[in-house]
């Protein structure tokens, strides 16, 4: 009965795994697309490598050196995105057939332990242990409890070597479909990156990187001069709001009769 249960979960999550791994292609074109508007235009990571990596001195390069840069540094910023997403996928599949196998051994083991005659006989024999005289005055009864007592540790013993023998399986074995699939894809991202490199580098597309830096760089300049603008306008409108409010306070008797 624990085989075919056991059999009916593997099968149950295998297709629950191919599910999840057909979707895997429309995330992957996703992945691209996101992948491809980040670098054509100017992007956070881009505008670290102008601050203090290796487009620091880019200002002054020619197509050469940009063509060295895409096709080496940059070539690796992508890589390296492309391996992130790769982990976090296969990441999220071995938690995935983690948590299900805790989940599915827990209520399996449960079910056993709270089986209703397991139940009882365990109770039975409970209570009969806290007897100490009846454990030696009646020998049948002893002898059946010691058969009790032999038989739950085999049971627990042969529960744990095939839990043990099936974790093995289930949790480090291999899961090809995914396999085939990154691997396909690792080739596919090859082709892909190749192609991509390729337009960018015919689309001169640094031109619009140092256009858009200079955009920023000046907007940096201008920012904390509107900023200072901004409080020395505040300050001047608060000076005439207070002259304002002086001149038209009513003055007090003493004044006024000084004033006559």
């Amino acid at each position: 009965q624990l085989e075919e249960q056991w059999k009916s979960f593997h099968d149950q999550m295998e297709n629950e795994r191919k599910q999840w791994l057909e979707k895997k292609d429309a995330e992957w074109e996703k992945w691209k697309k996101y992948t491809e508007i980040k670098y054509m235009s100017y992007c956070v990571d881009i505008n670290n490598e102008f601050e203090s990596n290796t487009l620091k001195d880019s200002s002054t390069w020619n197509r050469n050196q940009w063509e060295d840069w895409i096709t080496t540094v940059g070539k690796e910023m992508i890589k390296s995105e492309y391996e992130k997403w790769i982990y976090e996928n296969e990441n999220y599949l071995d938690e995935w057939k983690v948590r299900e196998w805790v989940e599915w051994k827990q209520k399996n083991i449960s079910s056993w332990l709270s089986s209703e005659w397991k139940c009882k006989e365990d109770d039975s024999w409970s209570k009969w242990e806290q007897t100490v005289w009846g454990k030696w005055l009646f020998t049948e009864n002893r002898e059946k409890w010691t058969a009790w007592k032999e038989r739950t540790l085999r049971e627990r013993a042969e529960w744990l070597k095939w839990v043990q023998l099936k974790e093995y399986v289930y949790i480090n074995d291999e899961w090809i479909p995914w396999t085939k699939w990154k691997n396909e894809n690792r080739l596919a991202f090859i082709d892909w990156i190749g192609s991509f490199m390729n337009e960018w580098i015919n689309n001169k597309q640094w031109n619009e990187w140092i256009h858009e830096r200079k955009k920023m760089v000046a907007t940096k300049k201008i920012a904390p001069l509107n900023a200072e603008n901004a409080a020395n306008a505040a300050s001047s409108v608060g000076v005439r709001v207070n002259d304002t409010l002086q001149s038209d306070a009513p003055q007090s008797a003493c004044a006024q009769d000084e004033a006559e």
